[in-house]
């Protein structure tokens, strides 16, 4: 069908993206919550590393909603400013639940990464480069973001703690990284730094799939979707 006016477009909610993004949350407290760690369902816990479980599949998929959001609710001609002060509070509000994390753990160093930074600084990246570049400019930096991530890795291999994201991480942030270990000088945090960039790009696939959603209709989105599917399986092979 035609594409609708972009004014109209800004009004029009999409119950999808709240039921996708209400189970995104359910799930996180599902998994986060499972009534006892000693017990607990194998869907409902991380891979060790390679492949998936249906655990590892949450947040990026609620970075894809945030991508879909800027998409249908960011509107032409936004400050960057604004956008900049949305996600410094996300930042701010992750950086004091660790600070009251750390104080009622009582751990030993404060952890400056977390959920809550990573979809910030992951909302100001997608939403300034959707404020500023058209569908042709947003693909080149998906695209340009994860085959860089995948180029800066593959020298050093993906093994977990000594793949070069992990060793930036222990470096910058040593004992407060998610893990580390003082004797190997071996770290790596879920939200560090260098993995950031692909994070980025999830978030940007959301806004693509937010204007297919809008503009190209159900059919189009479930084909692109079928299409990624089989590319990112086809990739898999060589990550």
């Amino acid at each position: 069908g035609m594409a609708m006016a972009p004014d109209l477009a800004m009004r029009t909610r999409f119950a999808s993206v709240d039921v996708l993004r209400g189970w995104a949350v359910v799930a996180m407290l599902l998994v986060n919550y499972p009534g006892s760690w000693e017990h607990v369902y194998a869907p409902l816990q991380h891979a060790r590393w390679n492949g998936f479980t249906p655990t590892d599949l949450i947040f990026p998929a609620f970075l894809f909603v945030v991508g879909v959001s800027i998409a249908l609710g960011l509107r032409p001609g936004t400050p960057p400013a604004k956008i900049g002060l949305r996600a410094l509070r996300l930042v701010l509000l992750g950086l004091a639940l660790h600070a009251l994390a750390m104080w009622a753990y009582d751990t030993p160093a404060f952890r400056p990464w977390g959920v809550l930074q990573r979809i910030g600084i992951c909302y100001a990246a997608a939403a300034l480069v959707a404020l500023r570049l058209d569908g042709r400019g947003q693909w080149a930096i998906i695209i340009g973001l994860l085959l860089g991530y995948w180029v800066l890795l593959a020298p050093g291999g993906y093994e977990p703690l000594v793949n070069l994201a992990s060793r930036i991480d222990a470096w910058m942030l040593g004992p407060h990284a998610y893990r580390f270990d003082a004797d190997s000088g071996l770290g790596h945090d879920p939200e560090g730094l260098a993995s950031t960039l692909p994070a980025v790009a999830g978030t940007l696939i959301g806004v693509r799939a937010g204007v297919w959603l809008r503009e190209r209709g159900l059919r189009f989105l479930i084909l692109m979707g079928l299409a990624m599917l089989a590319l990112g399986g086809a990739w898999s092979l060589l990550i």
